[in-house]
């Protein structure tokens, strides 16, 4: 990629990262086109009438069902929901939709590597937590003990700086050795590729900012990391409440429903919400 669109990348992923960016240069701020003729909305009521989408189960879907289709502003029809947002994006710069609702540091990331743009921010204020079953509440109180000690020791603020600040985007060298627990019991640990940069596949290898936070964060905690196994994300809950995996890792928002069936660590991110269109 050019090394311009490299710089304004970093710039915006570290604003992001910082919680400063609420509104975008470049967007009219009225709902209609953008300098080229293109589609560029400044709120959500300027979504009305629109072929929409989002990934199923996210804070995105909740946002369009509860502020747009609840409210009479969207048509249920218009409204295009997807198992992955890789598939949105594609649909997106297809023209088989005009605007994706999904999480701000991963609509910066489709930006920056693909046809589209950052029309808004959508404040929802939500924070990202770790997902563990229901009443077990060892493996909660040690994520939370190995996420205290990873920002104590500086792992987590160099891994952050890797993913969202002056990093090339890419795997960090982080140490998590650490006191892994080899003897110990283990962690086995859910997530959903397809969300940059938190869980993404790099050469076949996953990899991304929630894949290392956790494993250094297992590293620092007596239990051993048994792996991951990889589902849709509206498939997560499910498979933790199954006992197919004993933690989730997938930038889960921590919300009252999904509260009421598992626990969640302490947050460990926050985040808004963005709309991204197509780029002209």
């Amino acid at each position: 990629m050019p090394t311009d669109g490299d710089t304004d990348r970093r710039s915006y992923l570290k604003a992001v990262a910082a919680g400063g960016v609420v509104a975008l240069a470049g967007c009219t701020g009225d709902g209609g086109d953008g300098g080229d003729g293109g589609f560029m909305p400044g709120s959500l009521d300027d979504l009305s009438g629109h072929p929409i989408g989002a990934q199923k189960g996210t804070t995105g879907e909740s946002v369009i069902q509860e502020q747009l289709i609840d409210a009479g502003e969207l048509e249920e029809s218009n409204y295009n929901a997807y198992d992955s947002y890789t598939l949105a994006v594609q649909d997106l710069e297809n023209g088989n939709i005009d605007a994706i609702v999904l999480d701000e540091p991963v609509g910066a990331t489709f930006e920056s590597q693909r046809s589209v743009l950052v029309s808004f921010i959508y404040e929802t204020g939500e924070m990202y937590g770790f997902g563990v079953r229901e009443g077990d509440s060892d493996r909660q109180q040690a994520l939370n003990e190995g996420l205290q000690a990873v920002r104590d020791n500086g792992t987590y603020e160099e891994l952050r700086n890797g993913w969202f600040g002056e990093g090339d985007g890419g795997s960090r060298s982080v140490d998590s050795s650490g006191d892994d627990g080899a003897d110990g019991p283990e962690i086995v640990a859910g997530t959903a590729p397809g969300f940059p940069p938190f869980e993404i596949k790099e050469g076949g290898e996953l990899t991304g900012f929630d894949v290392e936070l956790f494993e250094a964060i297992v590293a620092e905690t007596e239990y051993q990391f048994g792996g991951w196994q990889e589902f849709e994300f509206d498939a997560l809950i499910p498979s933790l409440r199954d006992e197919k995996i004993d933690a989730i890792a997938a930038a889960m928002t921590i919300t009252e429903d999904r509260d009421e069936t598992i626990d969640f660590s302490d947050p460990y991110y926050s985040a808004d919400q963005s709309i991204i269109v197509r780029e002209n």
